[in-house]
C-alpha cells in the first residue's frame, strides 16, 4: 500500500489503470481512484478467470516504461497508444450483471468518473447482502 499522494514504482500491469502507469513515467503521485481501478480488476480476474488487462495493453505499457527507463523519448507515444487500446477494451466490458456493472465502473479509464472507495463498499454490501 502507498499512502495517497506518494511517488511510487512498482505496478502490475495486468492490474494497473491508464492514470496510475502515467502517474510512475511523470512522477505523481498515488490517488484512491487507482486503488479502485485495481481492485475492480482484481474482481474481474476472479470472476472472469483471466487477467484484466489486455495483452496489448500490458505490452503497450511495457513499452512506455522500458523506454522511459532506457531514457528514451518514444514513451508518450507507447502510453498514448496504450490508453486508446485500452478505451476500446472497457468499452467492450460486459455488464451482464449487476458485479460485472460495479467492474466496468470502477475501471472506467477517466479516475473522475470512477466511483470513490466509500461507494465502492456500499455496492458490494448490497451486492452481498442480496445473496
Amino acid at each position: 500500500a502507498t499512502r495517497e499522494g506518494s511517488k511510487f514504482f512498482a505496478l502490475t500491469l495486468e492490474y494497473s489503470s491508464p492514470d496510475q502507469v502515467e502517474a510512475v513515467l511523470t512522477g505523481k503521485g498515488a490517488t484512491r481512484k487507482m486503488d479502485v481501478f485495481s481492485l475492480g480488476a482484481a474482481l474481474y480476474a476472479i470472476k472472469r478467470g483471466t487477467h484484466f488487462n489486455p495483452p496489448q495493453v500490458v505490452r503497450l505499457y511495457n513499452d512506455a516504461l522500458d523506454n522511459y527507463i532506457s531514457g528514451g523519448v518514444e514513451w508518450p507515444e507507447s502510453l498514448k497508444r496504450a490508453k486508446e487500446e485500452y478505451e476500446v477494451f472497457w468499452k467492450g466490458l460486459p455488464e451482464d450483471d449487476e458485479l460485472s456493472k460495479m467492474i466496468k465502473e470502477m475501471t472506467n479509464p477517466d479516475p473522475a468518473s470512477r466511483p470513490d472507495v466509500a461507494k465502492v463498499v456500499l455496492r458490494a454490501d448490497e451486492l452481498l447482502s442480496r445473496k
